[in-house]
């Protein structure tokens, strides 16, 4: 028989971890997860977080980025988007087939989706869910969203890169026009559209047994994962990047060299360096995280007896 598994959480990186977990849990039929998240920007494997989103707004908002194992684009997830994940062994893959159980609940409550691209659907023109996928080890997932009450605001503002000046090789999340399903049906509930997904399911791959899993269910090292700095900002490929630290006593201009998400190599910029060794600093930045908090605690611990010395003058 197979299974429905609801989540029990709104922590995205407890959730992520869930579906790691249950991606390599033994079974024959497919599985079902259901799942929300409190507001977060979930990237695509191979994306670069300062390309697709402003993460200093992002942490001033207290809006986590968290990357996930499939590829694809940068999304952004609230309460108001309900996520599923298909379960199934790789060779019963049929992203089409699972993207057609989405399309058929959704026409279960009176709204017409249309096909996009690969993974796409969209309703009067505009997308209302996005998906991507993942195998390993025989094992395979089929995961993606769907937006019944997003903040859509918030979304856009979540969404939009920073001033940096970068070069990369990373993947661009293309950014289309988007709505609510509320926009189409402004009863529709969270619960409408997950009962109408667990009918659907049902209806395609036979009756299957209903569950709410708990995160401690997960090995630890899957939850440390998605609550790693170094997977979560630092898992890209390599980039050029200027960013303006704010210091004790005005800002420095950070240019480096980004390998994995640390400092390979920096040179550095600001009148406040004029008495100091710029040479030293820019050494002490190498292995740094490349996040304004990491360089500014960094150049902190460089910059305050020097600050200090000159106030007492």
């Amino acid at each position: 028989m197979g299974q429905i598994i609801l989540s029990a959480r709104t922590d995205p990186a407890e959730n992520l971890a869930l579906e790691e977990t249950l991606l390599f849990t033994p079974r024959r039929e497919p599985w079902l997860y259901l799942w929300c998240n409190r507001p977060v920007v979930v990237i695509g494997r191979n994306q670069n977080p300062y390309l697709e989103c402003s993460l200093d707004q992002l942490e001033q908002t207290g809006v986590p980025v968290v990357r996930r194992l499939s590829g694809g684009g940068a999304v952004y997830h609230d309460l108001g988007n309900l996520n599923y994940t298909f379960f199934c062994p790789e060779e019963q893959m049929d992203i089409q087939h699972q993207t057609n159980v989405i399309r058929r609940a959704l026409e279960d409550l009176g709204i017409t989706a249309t096909f996009s691209g690969r993974n796409d659907l969209l309703v009067e023109g505009r997308k209302i869910s996005g998906a991507a996928y993942y195998t390993e080890n025989g094992c395979a997932y089929h995961h993606g969203t769907l937006l019944i009450d997003v903040d859509l605001e918030q979304m856009a503002q979540a969404l939009t890169p920073s001033g940096l000046k970068l070069k990369t090789k990373s993947i661009s999340s293309v950014r289309q026009r988007v709505a609510n399903l509320k926009e189409i049906n402004p009863n529709l509930t969270m619960t409408a559209v997950a009962q109408a997904l667990m009918a659907r399911f049902q209806a395609e791959y036979g009756a299957a047994e209903v569950r709410t899993w708990d995160f401690e269910v997960c090995p630890p090292e899957h939850l440390e994962r998605y609550r790693s700095a170094a997977w979560n900002l630092g898992d890209c490929p390599a980039y050029d990047a200027a960013l303006e630290v704010p210091v004790a006593g005005g800002v420095v201009r950070v240019m480096a060299h980004v390998v994995q998400g640390a400092i390979t190599k920096a040179s550095l910029s600001s009148d406040l360096l004029e008495a100091l060794s710029v040479l030293c600093l820019e050494q002490a930045l190498t292995g740094c995280l490349f996040t304004a908090e990491a360089i500014s605690e960094r150049l902190e611990k460089y910059l305050r007896p020097s600050t200090n010395t000159t106030r007492e003058k």
